[in-house]
């Protein structure tokens, strides 16, 4: 029964690829090595009225790249027509991302890019399928294979959130802060104020 549901959403996703032009499947190694962010955290919010479906993530550890944000949005992989694909509720995931032509987060494929966790190995896959050679059991393999030769980065529950976790504006090199600027400013002329008060009094 298991091997009949994952051939079947293999030939669903395989379906909805030819369908768009493209249908990109990696090999367990090939995931691993091709993404560009790997990551592990809770889904913490589904938004599956909105007119682009996703899910929020609170990201808790970095395997691979550099986050300018600890909360990630992810949109909902359809499967077929106006069926999505979602994860449970405040499951713990691992992710494989790459980047796309605008340096956003997207899937590094559109077959098991990610999984799910249980006392820190994967337990079963999100969107699991078979591809050519390689079973669901394969990729498991390998991502916890991935998991025990790397130690993540984890990041505070109490760090940035969703909404304001944007970046610093990098500055160049020699260029000062503005409110240290106006902070200095505005010592000197209470030290010019006192001097001049002292200076009238003699």
């Amino acid at each position: 029964m298991k091997k009949q549901a994952s051939l079947l959403l293999f030939l669903v996703l395989f379906w909805t690829g030819t369908a768009r032009g493209q249908l990109l499947a990696l090999s367990p190694a090939e995931m691993v090595e091709g993404a560009k962010f790997i990551l592990a955290g809770q889904v913490i919010e589904l938004r599956e009225q909105q007119e682009t479906p996703e899910f929020v993530i609170r990201v808790d550890t970095v395997y691979r790249g550099e986050l300018g944000r600890a909360t990630l949005t992810v949109p909902l992989p359809s499967q077929a027509g106006d069926l999505w694909a979602a994860p449970e509720l405040n499951s713990r995931m691992l992710f494989f991302f790459t980047t796309n032509e605008g340096l956003r987060l997207v899937p590094a494929g559109d077959l098991n890019w990610a999984a799910f966790l249980k006392n820190g190995q994967v337990e079963r896959l999100f969107m699991g399928a078979r591809f050519n050679n390689w079973a669901e059991a394969d990729y498991i393999q390998e991502y916890n294979r991935f998991l025990a030769e790397t130690p993540g980065i984890k990041i505070p529950a109490n760090s940035d959130t969703e909404e304001s976790a944007v970046s610093e504006t990098p500055r160049r090199p020699g260029e000062v802060n503005p409110v240290w600027f106006f902070a200095f400013a505005g010592v000197m002329f209470i030290l010019l104020l006192v001097a001049s008060l002292l200076k009238k009094r003699r």
